[in-house]
C-alpha cells in the first residue's frame, strides 16, 4: 500500500529566495547557524477522505529535530492544500510551545481529485532537500460529475481494528455500541504515571475509509520516516539561510534608490499595521538594504503600511517581499479512482452534509472563532482621549489643538514647517530640547507633521495624547498624538514610491469547535443531526492519571473511529485508534 506520509525535496520558485534570506557574512555567523537545531513537523489531520462542504480539520505539532522535544524556536508554521491547478488554501499558524491548529472548509469549486496537504516552517527550508510534512488528501464534489471507474478496487468496509501503540495510554468508553444521540465517556488513562503526560489531539469521526484507498500514516509512522539530518545543511560563509521566526511573524523587503536601483544599506523603516491597536516597529536595512519585521503579537485588522524614514526618503523604493511558491511540478499527484458501487454511499453522505450545514448556516450549530486578547496602542500607557464630538467643532487639525486639545498645539520651526507639540511632564526624565511627538493617525506613523495639521477636522472621530516621554528603540519621543478619523482613510492619500500598503498574510486565529450535547433532548428534538464528525478536540493535554471527554452521538448511524494522536512531553509518539458502533 503506497505510504500515505512522506518527506519530499521542495524547491521553492520565484525570485523569493534571493531576497528573503539572510547571508551568513562571518565565523559567528556560520558557527550560530550550525548550532541550532533543524525542526520537523506532524499533522493531526481528521480525514484523508472529504466531500465537498465538510471541513479539514488539522493539528500542528512541531518538533525539535535533534531533542525530540517541542520546538522552543519558529512561532509560526505554514500549511497548504496543494492541487494540480494549483495552491487551494494557505495558513499561517501561530505555534505556542510548538503546537497550533486550524480548519478548511471544502468548497464545490474543487474537483474530485487527490491534493497533497503540505506544513512546514521557515527554518525547515534550510534542512537537506527541505524536508516538509506531506499527505494525501482526497476530495470528492458530489455536486459535479464524478467519473466513476468499473477498475477502482473495491475496499473491504470492515473497520480497522482497534490499535495502540505502546503501553503509555488506554481508550475506554462506556460502551463499545450505543444508540443514536447517547452520551459517549471517553476515558484517557496513563498508564505509566506521568510519563504518558503530553500534548495531543482527538478526532471522532464516522469510518468511511472504504471511500479511499489511502491509509493514513501517524505519529509513530511520521517519527520512523524522519531519518534524515537533524541538523540543517551545512554552509559557508557568503552563502544565504532562511532565518527561523523566533519571535512572531517576519516581514521582510527591501530599500533601494529610486534612480541607480541600488540596495540602501542603514536606511530607517517603519512598519505600521493599520489596526487600533496601532502597532509599530522600526529598523534599519542592513548592508543589502533588506530589512526584517518580526510581529509578535495578534492584530485586529490585515492592513499595513512600512515607510522609509528621514530626510532622503523621497529617493527611496519600497518593496515587500510575497510568500515564496511552492513548485507544484515536484509533486506527484496519485490517481483518484471511486467504483460506482459507492455512488449511494457518496449521494447519502452528501445530503447530510447539506442539512448540516443549513443548521450551521443559522448559528444552530456553528464553531466559535476565539477573539485574541489585542494590544493596547503604545504598551498601554495612559492617555487622555478627546471626543471631538463633545466639543464645538473647528474646521482644522491646527485649531482644534488649540481650542480643545489641552498641552498640545503646534508651532513653526526655523520659520518654515510647522510640528505638533507636547508639554511633557515636569518629572519626566531629560533627554534633549525640540523632541517630537510620535503622531499616529489611523495606525499609520505621520512624519510630516505639516500634512496632518491641515487635514479636514470634522473626519477626525477621537485625539488621545501621552505626555510622557516615549521610548522606541534609538529614539526618544516627547509623548505621542494618537488619531483616530470617522473612516480610517487618512492613509488613503499617503502616497510615494517611499511607502508601500499591502496587506498581511494573517495567521488562522484559534476555534472552539462545536460540540453537540443533549442533556435536555426537548430542546433539540426537532433539529436533524447527521454529524459525520462527532468530536474534533485540537487541544488535549494529559496533566492527570485519569481524564474524561464527553459527547454525544448523532443520527447518523455505523462505525466510528475514535483516533488520539500527539506527542508525550518527553517526545514519544502516541497513537490510538478505538472503534464503536451507532445503531
Amino acid at each position: 500500500m503506497k505510504k500515505q506520509v512522506y518527506f519530499i525535496i521542495l524547491f521553492l520558485v520565484g525570485g523569493f529566495t534571493s531576497k528573503a534570506q539572510y547571508m551568513l557574512k562571518n565565523v559567528e555567523d556560520v558557527k550560530w547557524y550550525n548550532n541550532i537545531a533543524q525542526e520537523k513537523i506532524y499533522v493531526h489531520y481528521n480525514s484523508n477522505l472529504l466531500l465537498a462542504g465538510e471541513e479539514l480539520l488539522y493539528k500542528v505539532y512541531c518538533k525539535n529535530a535533534k531533542t525530540d522535544q517541542f520546538t522552543t524556536n519558529s512561532k509560526i508554521a505554514y500549511v497548504e492544500l496543494v492541487g494540480e491547478e494549483g495552491v487551494v488554501f494557505k495558513h499561517k499558524i501561530r505555534l505556542e510551545s510548538g503546537v497550533g491548529q486550524g480548519h478548511f472548509f471544502i468548497p464545490s469549486t474543487l474537483a474530485s481529485k487527490n491534493y497533497k496537504l503540505l506544513a512546514y516552517t521557515r527554518w525547515m527550508r534550510n534542512g537537506d532537500g527541505n524536508h516538509f510534512f506531506s499527505a494525501d488528501i482526497n476530495i470528492i464534489n458530489p455536486y459535479t460529475r464524478i467519473n466513476f471507474d468499473d477498475s477502482a478496487p473495491l475496499i473491504n468496509i470492515k473497520a480497522n481494528k482497534n490499535k495502540k501503540n505502546s503501553n503509555q495510554i488506554n481508550l475506554t468508553i462506556n460502551k463499545d455500541s450505543l444508540n443514536t444521540r447517547q452520551e459517549v465517556v471517553l476515558t484517557i488513562e496513563s498508564l505509566n504515571a506521568s510519563k504518558a503526560f503530553g500534548k495531543y489531539s482527538i478526532s471522532v469521526k464516522k469510518n468511511d475509509k472504504f471511500l479511499s484507498t489511502i491509509k493514513p500514516d501517524n505519529s509513530l509512522t511520521f517519527t520512523r520516516l524522519f531519518t534524515d539530518s537533524k541538523v540543517s545543511r551545512k554552509r559557508n560563509i557568503g552563502e544565504k539561510v532562511f532565518l527561523p521566526e523566533f519571535e512572531g511573524e517576519m516581514i521582510t523587503g527591501k530599500v533601494i534608490e529610486k534612480t541607480s536601483k541600488l540596495p540602501v544599506p542603514n536606511a530607517e523603516v517603519a512598519l505600521s499595521i493599520l489596526s487600533n491597536e496601532a502597532c509599530q516597529d522600526m529598523v534599519l536595512t542592513n548592508s543589502n538594504g533588506v530589512f526584517f519585521f518580526h510581529v509578535k503579537s495578534d492584530y485586529s485588522s490585515s492592513k499595513a503600511m512600512i515607510q522609509a524614514l528621514g530626510d532622503n526618503k523621497q529617493n527611496y523604493i519600497v518593496e515587500v517581499f510575497n510568500h515564496q511558491k511552492v513548485n507544484k511540478e515536484m509533486l506527484k499527484f496519485t490517481e483518484f479512482k471511486i467504483h460506482p458501487t459507492f455512488k449511494p454511499a457518496i449521494l447519502q453522505r452528501s445530503i447530510y452534509n447539506q442539512i448540516q450545514n443549513a443548521y450551521q448556516n443559522q448559528g444552530v450549530k456553528k464553531n466559535k472563532i476565539i477573539t485574541p486578547i489585542y494590544p493596547k496602542p503604545l504598551y498601554g500607557n495612559y492617555m487622555k482621549t478627546y471626543v471631538l464630538d463633545d466639543y464645538k467643532r473647528f474646521p482644522t487639525i491646527a485649531e482644534t489643538l488649540i481650542e480643545v486639545v489641552e498641552k498640545a498645539w503646534h508651532e513653526r520651526r526655523n520659520g518654515k514647517t510647522r510640528y505638533v507639540e507636547i508639554r511633557g511632564r515636569e518629572n519626566d526624565p531629560y533627554f534633549g530640547v525640540n523632541l517630537l511627538p510620535m503622531l499616529i493617525v489611523d495606525g499609520a506613523l505621520e512624519e510630516n507633521h505639516q500634512r496632518f495639521l491641515g487635514f479636514n477636522a470634522k473626519n477626525v472621530k477621537t485625539i488621545s495624547v501621552l505626555r510622557d516621554e516615549y521610548y522606541y528603540g534609538d529614539r526618544v519621543y516627547q509623548g505621542a498624538l494618537l488619531v483616530k478619523t470617522f473612516n480610517d482613510n487618512y492613509t488613503n492619500d499617503l502616497e510615494g514610491s517611499f511607502i508601500k500598503k499591502f496587506n498581511l498574510f494573517n495567521p488562522e486565529l484559534k476555534t472552539a469547535y462545536f460540540n453537540q450535547l443533549y442533556h435536555n433532548k426537548e430542546d433539540s428534538k426537532r433539529i436533524p443531526d447527521y454529524r459525520t464528525q462527532l468530536l474534533w478536540l485540537p487541544y488535549f493535554y494529559l496533566k492527570k492519571q485519569k481524564d474524561k471527554i464527553r459527547f454525544f452521538t448523532s443520527d447518523n448511524k455505523g462505525t466510528y473511529e475514535i483516533s488520539l494522536e500527539g506527542f508525550t512531553n518527553e517526545g514519544v509518539p502516541i497513537s490510538i485508534t478505538k472503534n464503536f458502533t451507532v445503531n
